[in-house]
């Protein structure tokens, strides 16, 4: 499988899965693939360890929006606390008092 070119997972994925690949990742289609192959040949999933994925799927909190991430902010809070932690020098960030310089 390592030695396919460019296009050929694509065409193995739509083979083994019966519908075209979302994805162009090499990588991901390979794996794919392979995984899809081992499930084929050697047996997929039982029926119980579905349930219990289904059932622990139910319980995680999904993020739907990632969280706001404001870095001027956070770079002030961080060299603040830098400095209160009795650093020598504040690497001209803030002062021990927590002022700008």
């Amino acid at each position: 499988m390592r030695t396919m070119t460019a296009g050929q997972p694509r065409d193995e994925y739509r083979e083994l899965f019966g519908e075209e690949s979302r994805s162009g990742n090499r990588q991901w289609l390979l794996r794919r693939c392979a995984w899809r192959l081992q499930a084929l040949a050697e047996g997929d999933l039982t029926e119980r360890a579905r349930a219990r994925a289904r059932e622990l799927a139910r319980d995680v909190d999904i993020r739907v929006h990632p969280p706001v991430f404001e870095p001027v902010a956070f770079s002030r809070i961080r060299a603040k606390r830098f400095c209160q932690m009795g650093a020598a020098r504040c690497k001209g960030q803030m002062n021990r008092r927590g002022r700008g310089r």
